[in-house]
Parts: structure tokens; sequence; C-alpha cells
């Protein structure tokens, strides 16, 4: 089991986002892991992640939505930086 340490940032500042949206769901299923909300740091994590490819979904207010794919493995960094364009 691994764990997705990830942070939302503005595009151009690079000033963390608080509070925006991440749903993080493994392909191939209907399931979609509990969605979560980004703390003061603009930071998300999931615990006890399966070896194997997930979208990962970002959405905030004031900002445009982002559809990752992601693949978690031994071999790959389990961080994931995500920046948002303003709208």
């Amino acid at each position: 089991m691994y764990t997705l340490i990830g942070k939302v940032i503005d595009q151009i500042t690079h000033v963390p986002i608080v509070d925006a949206s991440v749903m993080l769901q493994k392909r191939g299923t209907t399931l979609t892991d509990i969605a979560q909300l980004t703390n003061e740091n603009g930071k998300f994590y999931w615990k006890s992640l399966d070896i194997g490819d997930y979208e990962l979904q970002v959405f905030c207010d004031g900002y445009q939505s982002q559809l990752l794919k992601y693949t978690c493995c031994e071999e790959a960094s389990n961080t994931i930086t995500v920046a948002l364009d303003k709208k």
C-alpha cells in the first residue's frame, strides 16, 4: 500500500490554494474515493493506495478544473503538484 501526497497551487503566483476539492478514482472502477479539501498549505493526501492507474480531479472556485492521470507504483514518486489556472 502506498500514500499519495499532493499540493494545489496557483499557476502564476505558485501560492497554495486552500479548500480546493480533490477527488481520486482508480481507473477501471466506478467507485470514487471520498473527496478531500486541501489544507491551509494547499496539501492533500491519501493513504493505503494500491498500485495502479488513477484519475485525480481538482476543482476550486475561480479556477479552471483539472483532470490528471496518475500511476501509483513502487518506482514512481508518490508526490504530485497541481497548478491551476484562474478562469
